[in-house]
């Protein structure tokens, strides 16, 4: 990676070679892993991998007949109790919650979504409050089968939802599309990413008349810009391993070709020759990553509105995370915002965590 890509002056395009994508790859994901903070010790979350620790208690597998979304009464309770267990919610869960709750702008003061509001639009945009930084961008698609054929070429099992939308051809009901990372969440760390970078880069220091460069502010100012592509390419990467195409599910150099597309769309959000380039590219990354079949599924939703943002695990029919949840904490936890001490919505009284789905046959 050069001074030039990642420097003070606007960079050319990115071309797509390999080579130089793959280094940049593996650099900005080492600077942004040694920046993430350790888990706050105040929250309940269980090591990886997995997201439950004792196997001996678990919840008996359930028929369709048990479906809790279908009750329309508070929540029968799971046998095992404590942080380490999870509990779907319909929506109706009476215990007061520790709910996981915020948008875009969260941890960013005014300064720095006007500096991401500037970014992306330059002298001629919308007033602050109108701004896409600070808009919840929903661009998903609003056809459950959408989901539906995502789950089974990736070989996911269907949710209770999705399993309706399959048998009856049509929208769910009493159902949502439902994140597994939340919108809001991704929206933030993507804010959060581009208020770093640009801050990053005015760090970036001047060429001297006479004298040498001035080294370690040079190396200060790449390794911020560089781990706050990275912070992205986490997501990005953990994401893409869950999309399919033409309707199968991404491997081998498919996968890389789509690592390195959303890489290139980074780098065009981060350091795009001009605002237009930028903000077109912001909104591609949302909808390719956050808000994409690889991140989403059919779910419950009152339950959706309940668990609100942070992490929604989505639960297999034995009421255990799912592989793709597993695979989606990892990127979580090592790339979300520093802001972000609380990652699931809980039932306060038990710390049992809030899905608000599960699914009637296992991936």
């Amino acid at each position: 990676m050069s001074e030039q890509q990642l420097g003070g002056s606007a960079p050319r395009r990115r071309p797509r070679k390999r080579g130089a994508e793959d280094d940049l790859e593996q650099l900005v994901e080492q600077r942004s892993k040694r920046s993430r903070p350790a888990a706050s010790p105040s929250v309940a979350v269980a090591p990886l991998p997995g997201l439950s620790t004792d196997t001996r208690s678990r919840v008996p597998k359930r028929g369709a007949e048990d479906d809790l979304e279908d009750q329309g009464q508070p929540n029968k309770r799971s046998r095992s109790t404590g942080p380490s267990y999870l509990l779907p919610d319909t929506g109706n869960h009476r215990l007061p919650k520790d709910q996981v709750k915020y948008g875009p702008g969260e941890g960013l003061g005014d300064e720095a979504m006007g500096r991401v509001h500037q970014h992306l639009y330059g002298a001629s945009g919308p007033e602050l409050k109108k701004s896409v930084v600070k808009e919840r961008l929903t661009q998903y698609h609003p056809q459950h089968s959408t989901y539906v054929e995502a789950a089974r070429a990736a070989g996911r099992g269907l949710t209770v939802q999705e399993a309706e939308a399959a048998r009856t051809g049509e929208n769910a009901s009493n159902a949502s599309i439902n994140h597994v990372i939340a919108s809001g969440v991704g929206q933030n760390t993507l804010n959060t990413g581009i208020a770093q970078f640009t801050q990053a880069r005015r760090d970036f220091p001047g060429v001297p008349v006479a004298g040498e460069m001035d080294r370690p502010a040079v190396a200060k100012s790449l390794a911020g810009q560089a781990a706050a592509v990275g912070r992205q390419q986490m997501y990005s990467r953990a994401i893409a391993a869950e999309q399919v195409r033409d309707g199968e599910p991404l491997q081998g150099e498919a996968l890389l070709e789509e690592r390195r597309g959303l890489l290139t769309t980074t780098l065009d959000v981060m350091q795009g020759g001009d605002p237009a380039t930028r903000l077109s590219s912001y909104r591609d990354l949302m909808k390719q990553t956050f808000d994409s079949p690889g991140n989403l599924r059919v779910g419950h939703a009152r339950a959706n509105g309940a668990v609100s943002t942070g992490f929604d695990t989505e639960l297999d029919s034995r009421l255990q995370p799912t592989a793709r949840s597993e695979r989606l904490l990892e990127a979580h936890r090592a790339a979300a915002p520093d802001h972000d001490e609380q990652l699931f919505t809980t039932a306060r009284e038990t710390g049992e965590r809030l899905s608000s789905s599960r699914t009637v046959d296992d991936d």
